[in-house]
């Protein structure tokens, strides 16, 4: 017998729908169109996350640099 594998996306509270009261979200198969495009956001909401994530790093290190600067340069005579 074949097996299929089915997927789906569930929510703590309920967010899919017509009217946003459904918490699960089926996808259909495993590598269908839903299920892919689905994938992909991931790929894109990770990717946003680590953006922002490394955005803030050097943003406290540009706070860091202003306020203590590592070097300064010779006034030219």
């Amino acid at each position: 017998m074949k097996q299929t594998c089915y997927k789906r996306v569930n929510s703590d509270r309920p967010q899919f729908g017509a009217r946003g009261q459904a918490r699960t979200l089926h996808l259909g198969k495993a590598g269908s169109s839903d299920h892919q495009d689905w994938q992909q956001r991931l790929k894109r909401r990770d990717a946003l996350t680590e953006i922002e994530y490394r955005m803030g790093l050097i943003r406290q290190l540009m706070a860091r640099e202003q306020s203590h600067p590592l070097w300064t340069p010779d006034p030219l005579s």
